[in-house]
């Protein structure tokens, strides 16, 4: 198989060549949204392609920035089976290799062209100038719908809410949340006005889920992301028709964001599903994310390295639970794909970097993407799992 296990797990981040440029321009969100996507992005031809005993080989001459545990997507190669997506395993500047088992050994022909690999499965169904809705076309997803509203700029305020269904990008059945749980459902471009310089970003995702960690308050904490997110949540119930939701400030400016940055049992502020399970009435509630106890926060706990795990720690999975007042309480529904609770300290683990890879030999059976946060203006950093699959 071109990615084991058939994943569609993604990521990217701004750094990335040919990233597209978050800033406080009307539209700029929605670039990286169309980039992670639906598009790609970092296009560069090859020089050449060969495989040798299973191992493929792309030289580009004019150099590259493509990583191991990338995921790429080659086109224009003869023969046809090296087109498509394909983990890169190394990487020197000028050169990448990639493992495919049964591919015959060959020097491939054709113009053969590679850019970052998207997840699939995503459709910008509907779109307008500076607006989108989005929506997870997988045999799997629930296929609600994601409206961005990134046209606005006194505010600095992308508008987005979740739909059901959707007959135009103004046009939606049974929003969640609705508008009189939450008038100003939003994300943020930046912190000031006058602020345009450009802001760090990060996106992981499969064919069902997004996650955007976006720094938009880079102003006073630089490259710390909050974390937003869209798509399907791994429900327990039966009826699994409605296990999307949406995580987004409540307010402008800002307000309180996701619940994923705090520990077990939390209250959740802006985080909402379409309907409880069995519902047969539209009823968008409220939800939190549950961690491990005795951890209060992403990228809180002991010191780096672990004392027994010698080296990183990481825990899963995050619960998605109905919101209430009394804690102990509250029922959980599922789980969050994707996304691991990083449980040593950011300050040695990060070791200064806004995003940093951990290989599986340091970290698991699967590579980690771990991504610098903030959590009630502390310092901490969330891991997601960039290998797959994630259900």
């Amino acid at each position: 198989m071109a990615v084991p296990n058939s994943s569609t797990v993604r990521w990217f981040h701004s750094e990335m060549a040919g990233a597209p440029v978050a800033n406080n321009a009307a539209g700029s969100l929605l670039a990286v949204l169309d980039a992670c996507l639906i598009t790609g992005f970092g296009p560069k031809a090859a020089d050449s392609l060969t495989v040798t005993s299973g191992v493929a080989t792309l030289t580009i001459s004019s150099g590259h920035d493509y990583e191991p545990h990338a995921v790429i997507d080659i086109s224009g190669a003869t023969p046809t089976e090296l087109n498509g997506p394909w983990r890169v395993y190394s990487a020197t500047p000028a050169e990448l290799t990639f493992l495919c088992p049964g591919v015959a050994d060959t020097t491939a022909t054709g113009a053969i062209a590679i850019k970052r690999a998207t997840p699939g499965h995503w459709e910008k169904t509907f779109s307008a100038l500076n607006k989108g809705a989005y929506r997870s076309t997988h045999p799997d997803a629930t296929g609600l719908f994601l409206r961005v509203d990134d046209s606005t700029i006194d505010t600095m305020q992308v508008n987005v809410r979740g739909y059901e269904s959707m007959t135009d990008v103004d046009t939606g059945i049974n929003p969640f949340p609705t508008e009189a749980q939450v008038a100003a459902c939003c994300w943020r471009r930046q912190f000031y006005v006058w602020d345009t310089n450009p802001v760090s970003w990060t996106v992981i995702a499969d064919g069902r889920t997004v996650y955007l960690l976006y720094a938009w308050n880079d102003y006073y904490a630089p490259g710390e992301a909050v974390i937003w997110i869209f798509g399907d949540y791994d429900g327990w119930a039966a009826q699994t028709d409605f296990d999307c939701l949406l995580n987004a400030h409540t307010s402008n400016p800002g307000g309180t964001t996701t619940g994923l940055t705090y520990g077990p049992n939390i209250a959740g502020v802006g985080s909402y599903i379409a309907r409880l399970p069995g519902a047969v009435d539209p009823a968008p509630t409220v939800v939190g994310f549950g961690s491990i106890p005795g951890v209060t926060a992403f990228g809180t706990g002991e010191p780096f390295p672990s004392q027994y795990a010698n080296g990183y720690l990481f825990h899963s999975p995050i619960t998605v639970a109905v919101s209430n007042a009394a804690a102990a309480t509250n029922p959980r529904l599922g789980t969050m794909p994707g996304i691991l609770q990083s449980c040593t300290h950011a300050t040695n683990t990060m070791e200064g970097l806004r995003v940093k890879v951990v290989p599986p030999i340091d970290a698991s059976d699967r590579a980690v993407l771990l991504t610098k946060t903030n959590s009630n203006g502390a310092i901490t950093h969330v891991a997601h799992d960039i290998t797959g699959p994630w259900r």
